[in-house]
C-alpha cells in the first residue's frame, strides 16, 4: 500500500496563539477548516493538467478536521477507486481489478521505473501555502473576536 503526507504547517506564532487561549478544540478544527479549499483547488488544477478518464481528480476532496497524538489535522487528496484506465493506443478500457485513486496519485507523485515522477502536492501545497497560512490567521482573528479577546 502507498502511503504519502504533505504538510502545510501553521507558522508557530500562530501555534503558539491558538494554544495560548487553551481552546485547541474549538480553535484548531475551524482554522483548518478555513484554509481547505485552497489547497484542494491547487491539487485539482495541477491533476487537471495530467488527467486521462479524470476519475482521480474529480475524488479530490478534503477530510474534516482531526485530533491525534501528535495534534490537529486535515487531509486533502483523492478517494475511491478507479475502473477505467486509458490503454496505450488512447482507447477507455475498463479495468480488471479497480486501482485506489490514492495510489494513483502516489504512482504520479513519486513516479515508477516505468513513469517519471509529476508533483502534483509538492507544487500544490508551494502554491497555495501563503493563501492557506493567510486564511488560517484570517480565521484565528475572527475566532479571538468572537470569544472578546480582541478588545
Amino acid at each position: 500500500m502507498a502511503t504519502f503526507q504533505f504538510d502545510v504547517n501553521a507558522s508557530n506564532a500562530l501555534i503558539q496563539m491558538i494554544n495560548s487561549l487553551g481552546r485547541t478544540e474549538i480553535i484548531a478544527p475551524r482554522v483548518l477548516a478555513a484554509a481547505q479549499a485552497p489547497l484542494v483547488k491547487a491539487v485539482k488544477i495541477n491533476c487537471a493538467k495530467h488527467t486521462r478518464t479524470g476519475a482521480m481528480m474529480n475524488s479530490i476532496s478534503a477530510s474534516k478536521p482531526k485530533e491525534n497524538k501528535y495534534g490537529w489535522f486535515t487531509c486533502v487528496g483523492p478517494t475511491g477507486e478507479s475502473t477505467r484506465y486509458i490503454d496505450d493506443s488512447g482507447s477507455l478500457r475498463e479495468r480488471k481489478v479497480p486501482v485506489r485513486n490514492a495510489e494513483i496519485l502516489a504512482y504520479m507523485e513519486y513516479g515508477t521505473k516505468r513513469q517519471k515522477k509529476t508533483p502534483i502536492i509538492t507544487d500544490a501545497v508551494k502554491e497555495s501555502r501563503e493563501e492557506v497560512e493567510r486564511l488560517m490567521q484570517e480565521e484565528y482573528d475572527r475566532i479571538v473576536q468572537e470569544m472578546g479577546y480582541g478588545r
